[in-house]
């Protein structure tokens, strides 16, 4: 039969034993928990990041219609109230660089 000392290193090694794979289990949660963080962390930097080229591309989107939309003013402006062709047409002399404009509707 076992001595009572025999019995309690016995224990205390069971009781290490226990405490170790305690230990290794927790710093595996540990690990799991900062890999799922990190993956979560990094979805969610994607999402901001397609967000802000969606917004950015929404950005250029509205500027190019902004832009658009001041050239036809500026064009209706400079033209009249619709865009219609000039009656005059212009002519370039290519031997002398002179420039003649004539009437087509006269």
């Amino acid at each position: 039969a076992p001595t009572v000392v025999e019995v309690y290193h016995g224990w205390r090694e069971k009781q290490e034993k226990q405490r170790q794979q305690s230990i290794i289990d927790a710093e595996k949660k540990d690990e799991e928990a900062l890999i799922e963080q990190k993956e979560k962390e990094e979805a969610a930097q994607a999402e901001i990041d397609r967000q802000q080229k969606a917004g950015e591309k929404k950005k250029v989107k509205l500027a190019q219609m902004k832009e658009d939309r001041l050239y036809k003013e500026e064009l209706e402006r400079r033209t009249g109230a619709e865009a219609r062709p000039s009656p005059w047409t212009e002519l370039v002399d290519l031997q002398t660089g002179a420039t003649y404009y004539y009437n087509a509707d006269t």
